[in-house]
């Protein structure tokens, strides 16, 4: 028998009945069930908990003192801040580490989310996952959302 996902307690997620697989009458009793609420519960927790993850994750240790100097010049999206002075000094903190037989683009994609609070880090964990393989890809998203052609044309 067909549960809601609070009901079930064997797991944390059920998946909603496939109602071509259910006679009419099994049908009828789901539908009748079935709320636009059970639509919005999320039946993959481990996809949210990561958060941002590019195409190719890679995995190498992280010097402490690189996440703090990131960490010291958040970027937040705030009316003051520029997104391209941001990026800046993302990349001067970026070459201070090295790991060896990883690329650039990668070690940017992994340090990118310590450099970002608030919306800005909301904005890139709301990416789907391997949507972006590439830096520049990453950069190329930041930008059109946090330094529109508006906002350009403003300052010239």
């Amino acid at each position: 028998m067909w549960k809601r996902p609070w009901e079930a307690r064997e797991s944390t997620t059920v998946p909603l009945p496939n109602l071509s697989d259910l006679s009419s009458d099994e049908e009828e009793e789901v539908m009748e069930r079935v709320t636009l609420g059970d639509y919005g519960i999320l039946d993959n927790l481990d996809e949210v908990a990561q958060g941002f993850q590019p195409v190719n994750p890679v995995f190498f240790n992280i010097n402490n003192s690189v996440p703090t100097a990131l960490k010291d010049n958040q970027y937040s999206s705030k009316e003051d801040e520029d997104c391209n002075i941001h990026l800046t000094d993302f990349l001067e903190a970026c070459n201070t580490i090295n790991p060896e037989g990883v690329l650039k683009s990668d070690k940017r994609l992994k340090l990118f989310g310590y450099s970002l609070k608030g919306r800005a880090k909301d904005w890139l964990n709301a990416l789907p996952s391997g949507s972006i393989a590439i830096w520049d890809q990453l950069k190329r998203a930041f930008r059109r959302c946090f330094f529109p052609i508006s906002m350009y044309m403003a300052k010239r």
